[in-house]
Order: C-alpha cells, then structure tokens, then sequence
C-alpha cells in the first residue's frame, strides 16, 4: 500500500504471500513477520489500497523471495501447508521507498523536521513469528527506528548472528548484527522454523 506524505512515498502493509493470490484481503492473516530497514523502489500502481507487486521485480531485492523460500520449505519440511491467505508480513525499520539507504537515510531526516514519522499499523498485530533481518541499526545509524521493535512482546523472535554464524532464539538489540537475507545460509533458518510450525 503506497502513501504519500509531502513529497515522500512510503509503502506499508507489505506482504510476501505463501501461495500466489490476485485479491489481497484485510481478512489474511500474518503467520510471521520479517524485519529489514527499508522498502526498495518498487512502486504499488494505486495508493491507499492493497495492491499485487511481482516478487520477480528486481527493484524488491532479494529479501521477499529469500524470505518466502524459507517459509515454503519449513513447511514442507514440518510436513504442513499454508492456508490458503496466509502471508508474512515485511516491517521495516521506517518506511521510506528508495533502493539507496543512505538517500533514504537522508531523505527521512528532512522529513522529519516537519512531520513525525509515519508507522505501518500492522505493527500493532505482533504474528507468533518475528524474523530480525535488519543488519546493525547502530551501525547505520539507524537504532532511534529499531527501539519500538524492542518493546514488543514476541511469542517466536529470532535472528540469524552475523558474528556468532547461528540462530539466536531473542529480539537483536540495535548493535548486534541480525544478518539481512543477501547471503544468508538458508539451512539454519529453514531447520529453525520447521520446528516452530511442528511444534
């Protein structure tokens, strides 16, 4: 869903649907979400809406295709099936399109000397799964955004560690690497959520 706030184009409410649907619903359901800084470039067509994006579209980057990779073959794996509408929801650190970070970096510090920042509401729904992949926010200078993540209370958090190479079962804080999906190990994740879907 695409907003415009001045001359700023958020998007919110991204979903990386299990099975292919034409007809996103405010009645699907969020089986996990999935944390990064910021959306690409990809533009939905209308705003205020729910509209389809093509995963293939390169301008996504690679986490919506890493992300629903993993999800499809823990369920496999657990020997499960997504329902038919359910959906991992992507969060993002703020909401800001722009490919380039350090533009948007840029661009949400102008914003916010005349506006506060704008928040996806499906923040406030916390799904049972909640998958770090945000990199360092300290590091980025980025860890003011990260704080209200922190608060949450989260049923099945988790991140894979940039220094430690595993799963680490908690919510990252801001200075500790939490491993975006670009050359992440599929295994671990995979192994990791089949056994929260088993159990």
């Amino acid at each position: 869903m695409m907003r415009k706030v001045g001359p700023f184009r958020f998007r919110f409410d991204t979903r990386i649907y299990l099975e292919e649907t034409t007809h996103p619903s405010k009645r699907d359901r969020a089986v996990a979400a999935v944390i990064g800084k910021n959306p690409g470039s990809a533009m939905p067509t209308e705003t205020d809406c729910l509209t389809r994006l093509n995963l293939d579209d390169p301008s996504h980057g690679r986490l919506p295709r890493t992300v629903r990779r993993c999800f499809l073959l823990a369920y496999e794996r657990a020997g499960l099936s997504p329902r038919a509408g359910d959906f991992i929801q992507s969060w993002n650190l703020f909401y800001l399109t722009d490919p380039d970070l350090k533009a948007a970096k840029v661009s949400i510090g102008e914003m916010e000397r005349y506006h506060s920042l704008p928040i996806c509401a499906s923040e406030q729904i916390i799904p049972p799964i909640v998958w770090f992949a945000w990199g360092r926010p300290e590091k980025e200078k980025l860890a003011k955004y990260a704080i209200r993540f922190l608060q949450h209370d989260i049923q099945n958090p988790f991140y894979y560690c940039m220094s430690s190479k595993r799963i680490v079962t908690d919510i990252p804080a801001p200075q500790v690497g939490a491993k975006h999906t670009q050359g992440l190990p599929v295994e671990p994740i995979v192994g990791h959520l089949a056994g929260i879907l088993k159990s």
